[in-house]
């Protein structure tokens, strides 16, 4: 575990709503999937970004990708990201990970 910054763990789960958006694994949507559950009670996913999905963009042709910082800056409450912006936080990320 790692801690980031607040405009980077935005930027982070943004991403990874884009990404379980893109391909669902299983028809299960991530969120639903990464939720606490027992027999009494239940919460959705909150307060981490799972490293694991967000790698996954680095995977992807790079078409993709930029149609994900299409996504991801076509909200105009959020600051806008680049390919390479986001290229160099995953890095960055992977190497402390």
């Amino acid at each position: 575990m790692i801690s980031i910054d607040n405009p980077t763990q935005t930027l982070l789960y943004r991403l990874s709503n884009a990404l379980d958006a893109l391909s669902p694994v299983g028809e299960l949507e991530y969120f639903n999937f990464r939720a606490f559950r027992n027999d009494i009670y239940s919460a959705p996913m909150a307060g981490f970004i799972d490293g694991d999905l967000v790698e996954r963009y680095l995977d992807l042709p790079f078409g993709v990708q930029h149609d994900i910082i299409n996504k991801l800056n076509a909200a105009t409450d959020h600051p806008k990201v680049s390919v390479n912006a986001l290229l160099y936080v995953l890095n960055k990320l992977k190497q402390m990970h």
